[in-house]
């Protein structure tokens, strides 16, 4: 609250400035609106968001009329989407994740009239939410076309195993017949040669 005495009239003129945050968690991504009024020239507006953890990390940073992206904490970089008007300031943030739980702030000001404001906010992830930060396990999408419970079993290598070793016994197979014909030859030539020997010997 800026206060600005009035001397002509002996009055105190207060002016007072309430900063409203709004937050909202959509899929992956988080939005926190920022309602700054009307102000006549967004040149002298600065808004400040940070992340209060162990150290303060800059979520979003707008001065005089420009948004300063390379202060941005590594953190946030590349995540932080916005879209500002007369009226609001709208702050995305994507993949939101663990990581990014905790306690908030915004720090307003308006450099034409003097008027500051902050306010303190959580963002927290709900329990059904399905984003995980680069340190969870990420679930394994499910095959739809495979029953709930279902174990799933790939095996690339298995039907040539299976083809080589049918393969195998044929051709052990193949080769005992051979070798069983040919023997069985062998002795049939034997008994002949020797029939044929005690006919001459008589």
């Amino acid at each position: 609250m800026i206060c600005r005495i009035l001397p002509l009239v002996s009055l105190t003129f207060c002016v007072v400035f309430s900063l409203k945050v709004t937050t909202r968690l959509q899929g992956c991504s988080t939005t926190i609106s920022v309602e700054i009024g009307k102000p006549t020239n967004m040149t002298h507006i600065n808004l400040d968001c940070v992340f209060l953890s162990n150290v303060k990390k800059v979520l979003f940073c707008f001065s005089n009329g420009q948004e300063l992206e390379n202060l941005y904490h590594p953190q946030f970089i590349g995540r932080v989407r916005s879209k500002i008007d007369k009226e609001e300031i709208v702050i995305t943030l994507a993949q939101f994740n663990t990581d990014d739980e905790g306690n908030y702030m915004c720090i307003y000001r308006n450099t034409e009239d003097n008027t500051s404001a902050n306010e303190s906010f959580v963002l927290k992830r709900p329990s059904k939410n399905m984003c995980v930060s680069a340190a969870e396990p990420r679930p394994a999408p499910e095959d739809p076309k495979q029953p709930t419970g279902a174990v799933k079993e790939n095996h690339p290598s298995g039907g040539f195993g299976v083809a080589a070793a049918v393969l195998v016994l044929v051709v052990v197979i193949v080769a005992v017949v051979v070798w069983h014909k040919a023997r069985t030859a062998a002795r049939l030539r034997d008994l002949q040669l020797n029939g044929g020997v005690s006919s001459s010997e008589r």
